[in-house]
């Protein structure tokens, strides 16, 4: 289903799962040991606050790149976020109520019974998940604001106008295998000899997965997990979609590699109607949909960044926020034609107490 109510917040990077707050007394606490050597949490929070480079999954595939800016700003600026969209959702008395956080995680459970059980497996607190929901919820309240409420009507009208909302596209499972081109003579021996795709995979491919799921995609994934054909490359979702199930394809050129897959299984594009969940998810951003036109949350949100007072501890955080404050200012100023007009910020001040980690 498409998302009709995301619009992304000026600069600002999607609602952070936790604080990473901390005190002295858990900064020693042991998060693991290698050969004996302990790694405290606090070196482990300091690492997740320097890396230069992350793991992220495009198309399909998993790729190292480098970070735009420290995570560390990323993080705070998340934060910060989130708590100017909850203040400001007060101020607009549109807040959402526990009762309300609680239907829209029932409504999630119906749609993906799992979606805590992931959360939690990626360090998420139910405390996390609260937050998160109220965060959206506060956002899509926002920028509903004045509008109507729909009917199951509404969204059976919308679902006639738009039936790509009730199509599962195609689906697929497979292995693969990555190889320098040089190294495609030993997959093809080893396949020739009889030997099955997923044990050729383990062995040959220079994927860092591949030994311990046997060549699974998506890359990481213990066993194949079933991803949409046109969410691929064009690569690669132009060979999926020409290899039948149970069937390896050529060699794929990819520059100085060379890519091969073994299509485990396809499911064909079927009509799928909404459930009744997803159906009031849908009534929900329709009001979203026409009101976000209405109530520019991006530009209140600018005016209460740039108007708040922001008390910031540890000075190297407080360094990154400014640049990144000055930079919010700049981008403010070009979208929506005002500066401080508003009166005057405060973007980072030393705190008065604590210190830097506390």
């Amino acid at each position: 289903m498409k998302n009709l109510a995301w619009i992304p917040i000026i600069a600002f990077s999607l609602v952070a799962a936790g604080c990473g707050c901390r005190n002295r007394a858990d900064a020693n606490e042991v998060v693991a040991t290698i050969n004996g050597q302990a790694i405290s949490k606090e070196d482990y929070f300091k690492r997740l606050e320097t890396m230069q480079t992350v793991t992220v999954r495009v198309n399909g595939q998993v790729i190292t790149a480098q970070v735009a800016e420290p995570l560390s700003t990323q993080a705070m600026r998340s934060i910060i976020e989130e708590q100017l969209v909850m203040q400001l959702a007060k101020d607009e008395k549109v807040a959402p109520s526990e009762k309300d956080v609680q239907a829209r995680k029932d409504l999630q459970e119906k749609i993906s019974p799992d979606f805590k059980t992931r959360l939690k497996q990626q360090g998420w607190r139910n405390e996390d998940i609260d937050r998160s929901v109220a965060y959206e919820l506060a956002r899509e309240g926002l920028s509903a604001k004045g509008v109507p409420e729909k009917t199951l009507k509404d969204v059976e009208d919308y679902l006639q106008k738009h039936p790509e909302l009730q199509t599962k596209p195609a689906q697929a499972s497979f292995r693969f295998i990555r190889v320098a081109a040089s190294r495609t003579g030993l997959v093809d021996a080893a396949l020739k000899s009889g030997k099955p795709f997923a044990a050729v995979a383990a062995q040959y491919s220079e994927e860092p997965s591949a030994p311990q799921n046997n060549g699974a995609f998506p890359p990481g994934a213990p066993q194949p997990r079933p991803v949409v054909i046109d969410s691929l490359t064009p690569v690669l979702r132009d060979v999926v979609k020409k290899t039948g199930e149970r069937k390896e394809s050529d060699w794929i050129a990819n520059g100085n590699e060379r890519l091969k897959i073994y299509v485990e299984s396809k499911i064909p594009e079927t009509i799928q109607p909404p459930s009744n969940a997803v159906k009031e998810i849908l009534r929900q951003q329709l009001r979203v949909q026409e009101g976000a036109p209405l109530n520019d949350i991006n530009k209140k949100l600018y005016k209460k960044v740039i108007t708040a007072t922001i008390d910031i501890g540890p000075d190297y955080l407080k360094y990154l926020w400014e640049q990144a404050f000055q930079e919010l200012k700049q981008r403010g100023e070009m979208l929506f034609g005002e500066g401080r007009d508003a009166g005057q910020p405060a973007p980072a001040k030393p705190a008065t107490t604590g210190k830097a980690g506390s």
